[in-house]
């Protein structure tokens, strides 16, 4: 019979959860990079209050929703 300490067991548990978590965060991001990039064509800047929003609109001008001026 082996005989395991009780804190090597938890640090080996521990161990292999965080692994667990880390490589299931790294497989959805590793996914979801591509969905980035193809809305980035749709970010927006507006040149008088700086923020930064999604136009889905297929028009030239965009409304600003915080500041409501129109960008061309």
């Amino acid at each position: 019979m082996v005989k395991i300490e009780f804190g090597t067991a938890i640090a080996v548990f521990l161990f292999f959860f965080v692994a667990l978590v880390i490589g299931r965060w790294i497989f959805y991001n590793y996914k979801r990079k591509d969905d980035v990039y193809n809305n980035s064509k749709y970010l927006k800047q507006c040149p008088y209050c700086a923020l930064i929003f999604f136009n889905y609109r297929k028009k030239d001008q965009a409304l600003c929703p915080r500041c409501k001026s129109y960008i061309t």
